[in-house]
């Protein structure tokens, strides 16, 4: 409740880069500029419209289903632990229930640092690659818990295994949602988040099943189980690579956007930036 309780938090305060507005540098009507120039025009370069006929325009469209499925199967695959991780740190770990409220008393603190540093690394190697980084990441801890048998059943390694598997999958979700938000209308974005509950609600049915194969196989079973439905649902975001741009579409405008000014002076007429149009003005 608390892990959820802090994601639901966070979308507050994630920082979705919108599209910068320009301003407009034209003067107001009969305001004198004190330099030689007798005009200017102000004209806007944008060299990033999207082409309509791009790969990514034409398959946009196929941009939240496949969000949804790595959504669902992510959900139902680490719903089959969630819920008995609990007994498997009292059983096999032979913690106190106090020792193990422990690690989900500190777990939300290690959570809102790894949500600050997914959205920084995001803005790097962009939102993609940067949930299939925590998505996998999260999925090797499963398979450390599972493939130490010398440290079965020693906290010392198995918490902070656990711990690093739900703060780093989980600091994707903000970026999964935001990318969402991106992708689909307006009028549909409700809809959209509707749906989503469906993979709440199968994280919860799996529990059952998990429960099911922890009782019949054993915990270290249901944990391996759980790291190859994660790996699996990992694929469908390696899809979104050719979809998402690596820069969100604000940053990528005003990288390859230019304002010029177009002078027209005794000499002749001659271009500069916006930039250098405030240095001349400034000197003038």
């Amino acid at each position: 409740m608390a892990i959820q309780i802090i994601l639901s938090i966070s979308m507050f305060f994630f920082d979705d880069t919108k599209t910068p507005q320009i301003p407009s540098v034209r003067s107001p009507p009969g305001t004198p500029i004190e330099s030689d120039c007798e005009s200017s025009q102000i004209t806007t370069i944008n060299s990033n419209r999207p082409d309509p006929n791009s790969f990514q325009e034409r398959h946009r469209w196929a941009v939240p289903y496949l969000l949804f499925i790595g959504f669902l199967i992510y959900a139902l695959g680490d719903g089959l632990i969630v819920k008995f991780i609990p007994l498997y740190f009292a059983n096999d770990c032979n913690l106190s229930p106090t020792q193990v409220q422990i690690i989900y008393v500190i777990l939300p603190v290690f959570l809102v640092a790894g949500l600050y540093l997914a959205e920084r690394l995001a803005t790097k190697i962009g939102r993609v690659l940067t949930i299939i980084l925590c998505r996998g990441l999260g999925a090797i801890s499963l398979f450390g818990m599972v493939f130490l048998p010398q440290y079965t059943g020693d906290w010392r390694l198995m918490a902070p295994l656990y711990v690093a598997h739900a703060v780093i999958g989980d600091s994707a979700y903000p970026l999964e949602e935001s990318i969402l938000m991106d992708f689909v209308d307006k009028d549909t974005r409700g809809r959209w988040k509707s749906i989503q509950s469906i993979g709440e609600f199968g994280w919860s049915g799996t529990a059952v099943l998990g429960g099911i194969l922890a009782d019949d196989q054993g915990y270290t079973t249901t944990i391996l189980i759980t790291a190859l439905i994660e790996c699996f649902a990992a694929l469908f975001f390696l899809l979104l690579i050719p979809l998402v741009p690596i820069k969100e579409g604000g940053e990528e405008e005003v990288d390859q956007a230019e304002t010029v000014s177009t002078h027209r002076t005794e000499q002749g007429s001659f271009l500069f930036t916006e930039g250098e149009r405030t240095s001349l003005l400034s000197v003038s």
